[in-house]
């Protein structure tokens, strides 16, 4: 559920920023067939960013160390037990309100209300679009459905194949009509409809984003300037002006058609004034390097935040140090895919999926989470003696503490958080504790947890 809402977040984030890089950018510079491959590559960015970022991203050493500083930086030194400034895993406390529900229950059903209001308001406008082809007189032309004389406001508009022209259509000229149709036909034939329920099924679940009415209506305006120029070409600019000046009437835009007096203002100064000069169209393909930085930057944050805060989604918050604060130094952390270069010259990756903690002559252990101890091995390293513990949860989370000394529980023993498991040894024996964590066999870093 967290990470639902994590996501959903990401995407309204991208979506957002890339939005206004279109509107302050690209829309100045008004190629319109690119500006609407730009709108629909955006939204997919958004969609596909937060799930692909931490694949693209982690395998890359300068980005771990950037990701290993960043977080650092978020979470505080944890190598001295010291926070500096914040614990993000805070977040994911499992606070109760009233004993029912947690804050982030709560994130969840406030998003769900709002997306079934959303999901009721665009299956309303599907029906209202069913119901005017019900009540026009339908004919064929070709590929295309024509419904005449239906009970719309909007001379015209189109849905897909089919074109609804309302009872005023009869009372244009034959120029008119035709130009009218034509026009339509264009927005059917480059599957504009497609377009505008793809975003409008993304409103329904970024409705909280505020945003996303500027992108639909910004993906409409596309459509219409696109058509405009197809129509109009380099003649007949004048009397196609004229022509939406005359169909500007009050319309129900439902968002899911392309009516043809839409966005009349915008559409007549740019049929005065066409399609940018080759200079501009330099400035869209010269933008491009900035774009990729910036779907970079993102990509590079999407994969902080995400192993930053998913593994803390692992335990709910519940994880605590395995031993008392400012009792432990790290010396040596978590880390994956870090590339080492032996004396030799030699690169090799190597991965330590656990976290070394230096500490005091016979330190108290602590069952980190509440669970039970399924496994207690003795074994003997340089002459020393040491033991493995080995404890699981009920949702599958395994913590494996190596190089105690001495141990206070039995296999089969259930633990709470915060009971001591036992002892590290004495100062003779250079003590330490080795942690490793997991969950269904996947490790992850436990210094984000608690």
């Amino acid at each position: 559920m967290t990470a639902f809402l994590i996501y959903l977040f990401e995407c309204a984030l991208i979506i957002s920023i890339l939005y206004l890089f279109y509107k302050y950018l690209y829309y100045q510079i008004a190629y319109f067939n690119l500006s609407r491959y730009f709108m629909l590559g955006s939204l997919l960015t958004a969609i596909l960013i937060p799930v692909f970022s931490e694949i693209l991203i982690t395998q890359h050493t300068l980005s771990h160390a950037l990701r290993s500083e960043f977080v650092g930086i978020l979470y505080g030194n944890r190598t001295t037990g010291q926070n500096l400034l914040i614990q993000f895993d805070k977040l994911h406390d499992p606070l109760l309100i009233f004993g029912v529900v947690s804050p982030v229950q709560i994130l969840f059903l406030i998003w769900l209300l709002g997306s079934g209001i959303k999901a009721t308001l665009f299956g309303k406008q599907l029906s209202a679009v069913n119901a005017l082809r019900k009540s026009g007189e339908i004919t064929k032309d070709g590929v295309y459905t024509i419904v005449n004389k239906t009970d719309t406001e909007a001379e015209a508009f189109s849905f897909f194949k089919t074109i609804f022209l309302n009872s005023n259509f009869d009372k244009l000229t034959v120029a008119e009509k035709e130009t009218i149709l034509s026009h339509e036909k264009i927005h059917a034939d480059m599957l504009h409809s497609l377009d505008n329920m793809f975003f409008e099924i993304a409103g329904v679940f970024l409705w909280f984003n505020p945003l996303m009415p500027k992108l639909k209506m910004a993906v409409r305006e596309i459509h219409e300037f696109v058509t405009d120029n197809v129509i109009t070409g380099n003649k007949n600019r004048p009397d196609y002006s004229r022509l939406l000046v005359k169909m500007a009437l009050k319309e129900r835009v439902t968002g899911i058609r392309s009516p043809f007096s839409d966005q009349i203002k915008t559409r007549v100064r740019l049929i005065s004034f066409p399609e940018s000069p080759r200079f501009r169209k330099r400035i869209f393909y010269g933008s491009i390097p900035i774009l990729m930085l910036v779907l970079f930057s993102l990509m590079w944050t999407s994969a902080v935040l995400n192993s930053a805060a998913g593994v803390q989604l692992f335990t709910n918050g519940n994880m605590i140090p395995p031993l008392e604060e400012n009792q432990y130094q790290i010396v040596n952390p978590y880390f994956t895919n870090k590339i080492l270069t032996s004396e030799t010259g030699e690169r090799v990756k190597v991965s330590h999926y656990g976290v070394t903690y230096a500490v005091q002559s016979k330190t108290p252990i602590l069952a980190t989470v509440s669970g039970t101890v399924t496994s207690i091995e003795r074994y003997s390293e340089s002459g020393l003696e040491y033991t493995k513990l080995q404890i699981q949860t009920s949702d599958s989370i395994v913590l494996r503490y190596d190089k105690q000394k001495t141990f206070f529980v039995r296999a089969g023993q259930v633990v709470g958080v915060g009971e001591a498991i036992g002892e590290t040894a004495d100062n003779r024996l250079y003590p330490t504790l080795e942690l490793r964590t997991e969950k269904k066999g996947k490790p992850f870093n436990p210094i984000y947890c608690y």
